[in-house]
């Protein structure tokens, strides 16, 4: 069927809190104490600068991609994938759209 080729991003808005936990290593995704999401960092990201801010003051990374290492030492030793974000509490998350792609 058509749908069986299908991919699915949701692009959502969501309430990071105060200081998300950035995580070294993917096999330990359990957070700390007091801790409402976690960043997995992945070895590229939009570049900051590039960031478009709405008028309710929210985000959106819209830079262009660029070595997560030449922007933050936080990073440096990243070694996988894509940036992954976990939001512990599902009430801080609001999908915005949904993408389908072939």
């Amino acid at each position: 069927s058509e749908l069986a080729n299908l991919q699915v991003m949701f692009v959502c808005e969501v309430a990071l809190g105060s200081d998300p936990f950035i995580v070294k290593s993917r096999t330990n995704m359990e957070p700390p104490e007091g801790c409402s999401a976690l960043i997995a960092p992945g070895v590229t990201r939009p570049h900051p600068a590039g960031t478009f801010v709405t008028a309710k003051g929210v985000g959106v990374p819209l830079g262009e991609l660029t070595s997560a290492k030449s922007i933050d030492e936080a990073w440096e030793n990243v070694t996988g994938g894509d940036t992954e974000y976990v939001v512990f509490d599902p009430s801080r998350v609001k999908i915005k759209y949904v993408l389908l792609f072939k």
